[in-house]
C-alpha cells in the first residue's frame, strides 16, 4: 500500500514536471506541455468547441491574421497538440470540420480537416486539380450526411476556382435544396443541365434534376 502511494506522487510529480503554466493575454491560465510549446506559438488563448470536445487555440495577433496552434487536453487535464501538428491561421469551426489557412511560398491557401461519424481524420490542403476530388468527395459525404452547411462552404469553393466543374453543381443544388433555398438550388441545377448539354450528356441528367428545375415548390 505504502509503495503504491509513494509511486502515484513520483508519477503526480513527473506529470507536473513536465507540464507548463501560462498565462495568457487575455487571462486564460492553462496547463501545456512544455515538450511542445514555445513562446513563438502565441501569447492569446480561445476555446473552440469541436463536436463534443473542447480545444484550445493558442495563437499571436497579426495585423491581419491569428495565428497559433491547436490543442486538445487528456486525462491529466494537461494540453498537447491536436492532430493538426503544424502553423495555422484564422481557425473557424464549422460544426464536423476545423477551417484554417496557412501561408506556402507567400500564397494562402484553405486547410480542411474533417472528422467522420467512424472518427476518420480527412485532411485537405490546397485546392487544386490534384486534390479537387478529394474536396468534391468530401462535400458530397458531408451532403450525404446531412451536414449541409459544411457542404455549400467547400462547394462553393471548388466553383469559385474551377467552375467547370460540373458535377460540383448537382451536390450544391443538393446541398442548398437541404437547408431550404429552392432558388439557389434551382441556380446549381441550372448550371449543371447547362454544362451537361454542352458535353453532349442530356440524356444522363437525373429526372429529379430536371423536375426540381422546373417545379415552383
Amino acid at each position: 500500500m505504502i509503495l503504491k502511494v509513494i509511486l502515484f506522487f513520483i508519477l503526480t510529480i513527473f506529470m507536473y514536471s513536465s507540464a507548463l503554466t501560462i498565462n495568457c493575454k487575455n487571462n486564460n491560465i492553462t496547463k501545456i506541455n512544455k515538450n511542445i510549446y514555445d513562446e513563438s506559438n502565441g501569447e492569446y488563448c480561445k476555446i473552440v468547441n469541436f463536436k463534443k470536445e473542447k480545444l484550445l487555440f493558442l495563437y499571436t495577433k497579426g495585423m491581419v491574421n491569428n495565428c497559433g496552434i491547436l490543442l486538445n487536453k487528456n486525462k491529466d487535464n494537461i494540453y498537447n497538440k491536436y492532430f493538426l501538428s503544424d502553423e495555422i491561421c484564422n481557425i473557424q469551426i464549422i460544426k464536423n470540420m476545423i477551417i484554417s489557412t496557412y501561408r506556402d511560398q507567400g500564397k494562402w491557401y484553405y486547410r480542411i480537416l474533417f472528422e467522420d461519424n467512424k472518427k476518420k481524420i480527412y485532411r485537405v490542403d490546397k485546392l487544386t486539380p490534384k486534390t479537387l476530388t478529394q474536396y468534391n468527395n468530401i462535400a458530397y459525404y458531408l451532403q450525404k450526411a446531412g451536414a449541409n452547411e459544411e457542404a455549400v462552404y467547400l462547394l462553393e469553393k471548388i466553383i469559385k476556382k474551377f467552375p467547370k466543374r460540373t458535377v460540383a453543381y448537382i451536390n450544391l443544388g443538393d446541398a442548398y435544396r437541404a437547408l431550404g433555398e429552392k432558388d439557389k438550388a434551382r441556380k446549381a441545377y441550372t448550371t449543371y443541365i447547362e454544362q451537361m448539354c454542352a458535353k453532349g450528356l442530356q440524356k444522363k441528367i437525373p429526372k429529379k434534376v430536371l423536375e426540381r428545375v422546373e417545379s415552383k415548390k
